[in-house]
């Protein structure tokens, strides 16, 4: 069985983030105009033969692009093929 240890589902404000224009650019993509569908992941893994995917949150300095929320959502969607990882900023002390 093979299992993704680390795997986002992008959401729309993730996968248009101007953090990705040089790959667009690369690729010949313009960014998504609507929401990604969670099938589209599960579809992904399928061709690809992954059976799970652990999927994260992603918080960048400037915005959050992926929420723990929206992790949760996922999963419920497909909770036998994908396990949330929730993220949180680090602590500091002076």
């Amino acid at each position: 069985m093979i299992i993704d240890a680390w795997a986002q589902h992008p959401t729309l404000r993730h996968a248009q983030d101007e953090i990705f224009d040089s790959l667009r650019r690369w690729n010949r993509q313009d960014p998504p105009a609507e929401p990604i569908p969670v099938e589209m992941t599960i579809r992904t893994m399928d061709e690809a033969g992954v059976a799970q995917s652990l999927i994260s949150a992603w918080v960048a300095p400037r915005n959050v692009m992926i929420s723990n929320d929206e992790v949760a959502q996922f999963v419920s969607e497909y909770p036998a093929r994908l396990v949330g990882v929730g993220s949180c900023g680090p602590a500091f002390s002076p």
